[in-house]
């Protein structure tokens, strides 16, 4: 692949030979060593857990925070739906350890100002 270079991957989670789950651990690799390149991954097996593994974007999402972007834009520049963002969001809340009941505190500006200060 590396000579190729491709803007898209399709692949299925079972590939054979082994009809296992190397089409998913494929696409991961991508993910992990080329993201700027689009992977889509098909199948007939419905695994919450291979779908979350896949959109692990808890940092790409957070920069696109810091960038003021709304959910509806980050949903837009990562292909998920709205719905998909907002937990993504609330886990990034929870990782930052960003107190829901705060009512003095504004969340989003928070987990902002910590991600420019690790950035």
């Amino acid at each position: 692949m590396a000579e190729h270079r491709p803007d898209l991957v399709i692949t299925d989670i079972r590939l054979p030979p082994e009809n296992a789950d190397d089409g998913l651990a494929a696409a991961l690799r991508i993910r992990r060593t080329n993201p700027e390149i689009a992977v889509v991954v098909l199948s007939q097996y419905v695994q919450r857990s291979h779908a979350e593994e896949l959109v692990s974007l808890g940092t790409e999402v957070l920069g696109l925070v810091a960038e003021g972007r709304s959910n509806a834009s980050i949903a837009g520049a990562l292909y998920l739906s709205e719905k998909a963002v907002v937990p993504h969001v609330s886990r990034i809340y929870d990782s930052l350890g960003l107190d829901a009941d705060d009512a003095d505190a504004h969340r989003r500006v928070q987990a902002v100002l910590q991600y420019l200060d690790h950035s």
